[in-house]
């Protein structure tokens, strides 16, 4: 997949497509401000398809679909994941942080196509402005991708 953001001083930041059996997803990595704000530090995102919980609150539809943005490589993530019912919202099956959803509205609609939300530390500006900046990017890069499709 094609560059999407080029950061100053950095090489291209790219968006890669990864195929599974049943699903897809797409990831990146972006540098991220330290606790205490020291230097920053590469970490990894992934674009994962969803029908849970964080979807349909976004859309306000129990019918809708998306993708969540999961923050891979937080050493600080508490999550113990497992099932939907034994689960927090705002976190996987295998206990990641969720920072993000994009969920498609399911009624038709001349003026809405979809509802971006940022949630966790997503949501709380922690990780800093490069990241906002290539979440908001690279959503509208995994839309235009799958509207292609």
């Amino acid at each position: 997949m094609s560059s999407i953001l080029k950061l100053p001083g950095d090489t291209a930041e790219k968006l890669q497509s990864h195929t599974r059996l049943t699903s897809v997803s797409f990831t990146f990595i972006v540098p991220v401000p330290s606790k205490g704000g020291g230097a920053k530090y590469p970490e990894k995102f992934e674009w994962r398809q969803s029908r849970g919980a964080e979807v349909k609150s976004a859309a306000s539809s129990k019918y809708t679909t998306g993708w969540k943005l999961v923050r891979l490589s937080n050493e600080n993530a508490t999550g113990v994941g497992g099932r939907r019912k034994d689960r927090e919202i705002g976190e996987t099956s295998d206990g990641k942080e969720v920072v993000a959803v994009w969920a498609n509205y399911a009624k038709m609609s001349m003026t809405k196509v979809a509802c971006f939300q940022f949630c966790g530390t997503g949501a709380t500006g922690e990780l800093g402005d490069e990241w906002t900046l290539m979440a908001v990017l690279s959503v509208l890069r995994l839309w235009q991708v799958t509207v292609e499709d």
